[in-house]
């Protein structure tokens, strides 16, 4: 992975700890961080203060600015290890906790969604800018089925430059709600993390048949489209 460009505007906290390591027989871009951070996760916000270390999956470029503020690039990325260290899973097994990190108020941020949060985000998405964003889920995971290495942010553009908006859309079309309070991230920022979280749904089940990804798309078809209550389909 190149972080060049100027586009991409990641800030020094995250810059200045990218380095490569040797994980699973491959040579990947990680973020290995020492200090503090809010880690966001099921709702609750919390300052930690520990080693930080994640392989970054996908770096994602903002193109968006909401309320006047112009909004930073993000990484995408997923555990190096366990979150259980008395866990039996072996240590060379794909992990699959997925994380979106960024800085915000020169404040590290780390936010990793649950699938309740995710569905629930999508719904609430969806209810302010148009059900076309199901659309886009679903092609990310018919996509995910040959390759995994597409932009979602091109996706997007792709999809919504053929379409005509309502006024509904144009306002809420650059931004989603975060998973708590009324915290706002990029829609691209969004997505990228829903593609990296379908790959873990394979990587947790049996990925050959893709039954992972497709369980947690018939749950998000069920909860958004359906109607039906978050504690029946997850």
């Amino acid at each position: 992975m190149i972080l060049i460009g100027d586009s991409i505007k990641l800030d020094r906290k995250i810059t200045d700890n990218i380095q490569t390591g040797f994980y699973n027989g491959k040579v990947v871009p990680c973020l290995c961080y020492q200090g503090q951070y809010i880690k966001e996760v099921d709702k609750n916000r919390e300052y930690r203060c520990n080693n930080l270390q994640e392989i970054i999956e996908e770096v994602i470029v903002s193109k968006n600015v909401i309320e006047n503020q112009s909004y930073p690039s993000f990484l995408v990325t997923r555990q190096i290890g366990t979150d259980n260290p008395d866990s039996i899973k072996p240590k060379d097994r794909p992990q699959t906790r997925v994380s979106l990190i960024y800085v915000e108020n020169n404040e590290m941020r780390v936010w990793t969604p649950t699938n309740k949060e995710i569905t629930q985000d999508l719904k609430f998405l969806c209810g302010h800018a148009g059900k076309e964003y199901m659309t886009i889920f679903k092609e990310i995971n018919n996509m995910l089925s040959t390759r995994t290495d597409f932009s979602v942010q091109e996706l997007l553009d792709s999809h919504f430059n053929d379409m005509s908006y309502g006024t509904n859309v144009k306002a809420y079309a650059g931004m989603v709600r975060g998973g708590f309070e009324d915290h706002k991230l990029p829609v691209a920022a969004f997505f990228a993390l829903i593609k990296n979280i379908l790959i873990s749904e394979d990587m947790r089940f049996d990925g050959h048949h893709h039954l992972g990804r497709y369980r947690f798309q018939l749950a998000v078809l069920n909860h958004v489209l359906g109607n039906k209550p978050i504690e029946d389909v997850l």
